[in-house]
């Protein structure tokens, strides 16, 4: 896991975390259309979901995909409302099936093999539905706050780069950011995206509470701007202890 997701994991309360191949939400919207967002939840068979999984599905309404394969007889299976669904990697029937189940306009995508090594990859529904899947747009959640009422608070994406240092850094334009700001708009939570150099996953020592990261938020009061929220106006230099008391504010309103 991300060190800093990690670490605001550990210091919160109430949060959900995409933590693939247990439970890991994901959204998607028709390409043009953010707006017609939906979400569900992916979890590998045998995993142990995470403590707020029930939680995430009933507040957005969202269907549970089970999901395993076998790489040595080339079969996928998912489990989805109840059903048993199998077929091949590249299996455009199990394609369409999964996609009606989601209520997934389908299209054909490529065909591409499957990963080398499936064990290693920690979400693979997330990488067999980006090839199966065309004309939609697709994001996982890094990070979602909830009160002591289970009330989603705010969401949060972070970026994980020593390329550009903090307080440089600014999002990037090709990111899924107006999928993210249709969510921040529908549920009323605020967007945060969370800019760190810390390259290790683990807390190994390299990084403490004073560590600084860039901070930029959109608010749903008003409509979502990329270039007012990706300027640098709209950046806060903070420390992650600065950050985690940012957090916690929200969840007093």
């Amino acid at each position: 896991m991300d060190a800093v997701i990690a670490y605001l994991t550990l210091r919160l309360k109430h949060t959900f975390t995409s933590n693939p191949p247990s439970s890991a939400l994901i959204l998607w919207w028709p390409s043009n259309s953010p707006n017609q967002q939906k979400a569900f939840v992916t979890r590998q068979i045998g995993e142990v979901p995470q403590a707020l999984e029930s939680q995430i599905l009933k507040t957005l309404g969202a269907p549970l995909v089970l999901y395993s394969y076998d790489s040595d007889l080339d079969l996928l299976q998912f489990k989805l409302k109840g059903k048993t669904l199998k077929g091949s990697w590249n299996d455009h029937t199990l394609e369409h099936e999964v996609a009606m189940e989601l209520g997934i306009p389908y299209q054909t995508g490529g065909t591409k093999k499957p990963p080398n090594n499936p064990q290693q990859v920690r979400d693979l529904f997330h990488i067999w539905s980006r090839k199966a899947f065309a004309g939609i747009r697709k994001t996982d959640i890094d990070l979602l706050l909830l009160n002591d009422k289970e009330k989603m608070r705010a969401l949060v994406e972070v970026k994980r780069s020593a390329k550009v240092p903090v307080g440089v850094w600014t999002p990037y334009p090709s990111d899924p950011y107006d999928g993210l700001a249709s969510f921040a708009q529908t549920w009323g939570v605020t967007l945060i995206t969370v800019h760190h150099e810390i390259v290790s996953d683990e807390n190994d020592g390299k990084f403490s509470a004073d560590t600084l990261v860039d901070v930029f938020s959109y608010h749903p009061g008003s409509s979502f701007d990329f270039i007012q929220f990706a300027s640098k106006g709209n950046r806060q230099l903070t420390s992650l202890d600065e950050l985690v008391a940012k957090l916690e504010s929200m969840l007093e309103q």
